[in-house]
């Protein structure tokens, strides 16, 4: 798998590539929906060449949407918009935990999502603001609580001697380029997470 900057690099591009598309037609973007297939698509072109998973004679490929994670509690309910993950480290076939028991290797179960999946990932929330007002200071309260589901996820990933490694990335859209100063403040604070990116971009529009 590419290393975190790398693919924050990939990642930064492409967006801020579609955020010049946008620039020129505006009416690109109507929903949130249409902004997450946008991203898939430009991402796509970029990281997913299909590679050799956990399982023999099996390909995956590193970007999937609504891959659902678990929570502190063990739920699976967390789903980040899209995981980019190493596909030798995805099974569809069987669970990913190996033990010897008779001189046999005995895998572990596979869970109730149809795979499972280990190692490093990087998952990317995105979000659309389309209000004529801009940016809220609503908003950013929305956009908080987007931070601490990343952030938690990372921090409860990322503890020392685990190989479990996982970095954010939150995309925000504006259809206009007005924001209140919260939304400033959200950006600087911030600005220099170790586990977190945040992309912002405009459509411009001007009512």
């Amino acid at each position: 798998m590419l290393s975190f900057d790398k693919i924050k690099d990939i990642v930064l591009e492409q967006v801020k590539d579609l955020e010049q598309e946008y620039q020129k037609v505006q009416g690109l973007i109507l929903s949130e929906s249409d902004l997450k297939c946008l991203i898939y698509r430009k991402i796509y072109d970029s990281l997913c060449t299909p590679e050799s998973t956990f399982d023999k004679n099996i390909q995956s490929i590193p970007i999937h949407t609504e891959i659902p994670w678990y929570d502190e509690r063990g739920k699976l309910s967390i789903r980040p918009d899209i995981t980019i993950l190493n596909p030798k480290n995805i099974s569809i076939l069987h669970g990913v935990s190996i033990r010897v028991q008779g001189g046999k290797l005995i895998y572990g179960k596979l869970p109730s999502k149809g795979f499972e999946f280990s190692g490093q990932a990087v998952v990317v929330e995105i979000k659309f603001n389309k209000n004529r007002a801009g940016i809220t200071k609503a908003n950013v309260e929305k956009f908080q609580y987007d931070v601490r589901k990343i952030l938690q996820l990372a921090e409860r990933r990322n503890r020392p001697r685990e190989d479990n490694d996982v970095f954010g990335i939150l995309i925000i859209f504006n259809k206009t380029n007005k924001y209140v100063e919260e939304f400033k403040r959200f950006l600087d604070q911030y600005f220099e997470n170790q586990y977190l990116h945040i992309i912002y971009c405009t459509g411009n529009v001007e009512f």
